[in-house]
């Protein structure tokens, strides 16, 4: 697939082998693409930051993270911005609550906002760990995955939203849709971004990967 034909639909980018140590390689094939940054989707932070040790549950979960870090720090190494947006960093924050929730409480407790609110008034020890949480949180947004600022205010027009996505893939592909053509890459292992044929996609997901090879969508550095 030539470069060229990038704004006429969008590819499918396959991320599972780029590493730090190939950053070289990476550089390369994103300038082929004209790619000079990206959005990560929450899973993607999720998994690069693993803040809960999912990866000590399963070797798939292990491989997948790692496969995930490696990809990212690749794709910054090679001078690439990684973005994020307001409502990915919302969904992030959801995630780490739930999870520090259950982490702390170690039984199957179901979450209620007002009992996390107690528990972050009255309990000292639970207090200082959200401090750490919040800590962690603030600095993949400041440091690592800056929220995306649009030069001009999109508005979100629900209506355009179908069944087939959720209300989180919509709302990032909505700000991705709109900035510079080189910034038109989003980073999800999540098949709803597939849907979306106007923006491209870096993916590690096999499943992904095999559909757009199917329908000619996988991205193909031309020689």
């Amino acid at each position: 697939m030539q470069q060229e034909s990038l704004s006429e639909k969008g590819v499918v980018i396959d991320a599972r082998e780029f590493s730090p140590e190939a950053s070289g390689k990476v550089k390369e094939l994103c300038n082929h693409l004209g790619c000079k940054a990206f959005f990560a989707d929450t899973n993607i932070l999720i998994d690069f930051r693993d803040q809960f040790s999912r990866s000590l549950d399963s070797a798939e979960i292990k491989r997948r993270v790692e496969t995930i870090e490696r990809a990212v720090n690749a794709l910054k190494g090679s001078g690439i911005v990684a973005y994020s947006t307001l409502s990915t960093a919302i969904e992030y924050y959801k995630h780490i609550q739930h999870g520090f929730f259950r982490s702390y409480n170690q039984k199957d407790i179901p979450f209620k906002t007002d009992y996390f609110k107690e528990l972050r008034q009255n309990d000292p020890d639970f207090a200082h760990g959200w401090n750490l949480q919040i800590k962690r949180f603030t600095e993949t947004f400041d440091k690592k995955f800056p929220i995306y600022k649009l030069d001009t205010p999109q508005n979100l027009n629900v209506r355009e939203m179908s069944s087939e996505v959720d209300f989180g893939d919509f709302a990032l592909y909505a700000i991705v849709r709109h900035v510079e053509a080189s910034n038109k890459y989003i980073f999800s292992n999540d098949g709803d971004f597939y849907n979306f044929t106007d923006v491209h996609l870096f993916t590690t997901n096999a499943k992904i990967i095999n559909q757009a090879i199917n329908d000619g969508r996988l991205y193909k550095q031309s020689k």
